[in-house]
């Protein structure tokens, strides 16, 4: 073999030696650890969907929040639908959500999946009556004056 050939098989071999190695730590940093945490994971399972419906002077709001739970990672949507007392009329909001849960403790923040308006919503709960409720407080942007808002909230597990 000339000079030439072997500094091409050299180069050639290193690329396929390092496309291997990264393909092998993707499998392993993708595949096998999320699949042994979630093996090992004893916690609370709060995968699901979870409704609250609050009465307001107004309004009437029913909250439907669905969970996707990994170990203690959360993501999922809100899905926040405000009825009009007065005219009936109907508006629509979804957001998504990110949290933690740990300790007993799930915190939440959720922003409008519309990124067209504005809406931004946080969370801080308990779980509560042994899995069957989240019970906690709640902090959002008014989307029409601007004002930050507060209130206690409780969400019931959906077919429990």
């Amino acid at each position: 073999m000339s000079i030439e050939e072997n500094i091409i098989l050299g180069i050639f071999t290193g690329i396929v030696t390092s496309a291997l190695i990264f393909l092998c730590a993707s499998i392993f940093n993708k595949v096998l650890i999320p699949w042994y945490r979630a093996a090992i994971y004893r916690g609370l399972d709060i995968n699901g969907d979870w409704k609250a419906q609050i009465e307001y002077e107004d309004h009437t709001d029913s909250l439907t929040l669905n969970i996707k739970q990994k170990e203690q990672h959360i993501s999922g949507m809100l899905s926040v639908v405000k009825v009009s007392k007065q005219t009936q009329e109907t508006t629509i909001k979804n957001l998504s959500i990110t949290g933690i849960f740990q300790d007993g403790h799930l915190m939440l923040i959720g922003n409008n999946s519309d990124r067209r308006f504005r809406a931004h919503v946080a969370y801080l709960f308990s779980v509560t009556q042994g899995g069957l409720s989240l019970t906690g407080n709640n902090a959002w942007v008014d989307s029409g004056n601007g004002s930050v808002n507060s209130s206690s909230i409780r969400f019931n597990r959906e077919n429990a």
